[in-house]
């Protein structure tokens, strides 16, 4: 996962400026001079990444379909997935930065809702030819369902996303990501906070 991660922020998909509007200038990924594979050795998930930006990421980040014994190196893959990740994000910017994120502006101040520590995990599942959301599920909750399920809502109706280079794939033909969503605007639902990853998960359903 170390790879994994370095590859992306090698690529440019985090942007350190945070949760940025889609419409925002961002720079153009380029391919990373050297990526230094490591296999993933450790069986348990990392701390989450605090609030700040960072330039690297947990050596691992397991949960849901996501075992430290069923992943792929990215390799080729980290610079498409820069791409594709950033065309996921002008999809859901507006339903959860801007809309959900905006509704709880005006609650009072002490609302839990307005916690800025929150933060929830969703593993997001999405077929690669044609882009719908084939599943959605919290792997680390907030702790409050309300805010959790804010962010599968901006989900749901961020959906349908783009169709999937085939590199994107995982052996059942579906893009996994590990998306997380932060009460802090400044975060919010930016890249800096996603991981995505080439499976070993059986055969394409028939």
């Amino acid at each position: 996962m170390r790879a994994m991660r370095a590859a992306l922020a090698l690529a440019g998909v985090a942007s350190m400026m945070g949760c940025a509007r889609p419409d925002a200038p961002v720079a153009r990924p380029v391919a990373p001079a050297a990526i230094v594979d490591v296999a993933p050795t450790t069986t348990t998930a990392a701390p989450v990444a605090t609030a700040a930006p960072a330039a690297t990421a947990p050596s691992a980040h397991v949960g849901g379909s996501v075992l430290v014994g069923n992943q792929h190196l990215l390799g080729g893959a980290a610079v498409p997935f820069a791409y594709y990740l950033n065309a996921m994000h002008k999809r859901i910017h507006g339903p959860f930065s801007d809309e959900a994120l905006g509704r709880l502006d005006g609650l009072r101040p002490n609302d839990p809702l307005n916690d800025m520590s929150l933060m929830t995990n969703l593993e997001l599942v999405i077929d690669g030819k044609t882009g719908k959301l084939v599943k959605e599920v919290v792997i680390r909750t907030s702790g409050l369902v309300g805010f959790d399920a804010l962010a599968l809502d901006a989900v749901t109706r961020a959906a349908p996303f783009e169709p999937a280079a085939p590199a994107l794939w995982s052996s059942d033909g579906n893009v996994y990501v590990h998306w997380e969503f932060r009460r802090d605007p400044v975060f919010g639902c930016s890249t800096m906070h996603v991981w995505p990853f080439l499976l070993d998960v059986g055969p394409p359903a028939p």
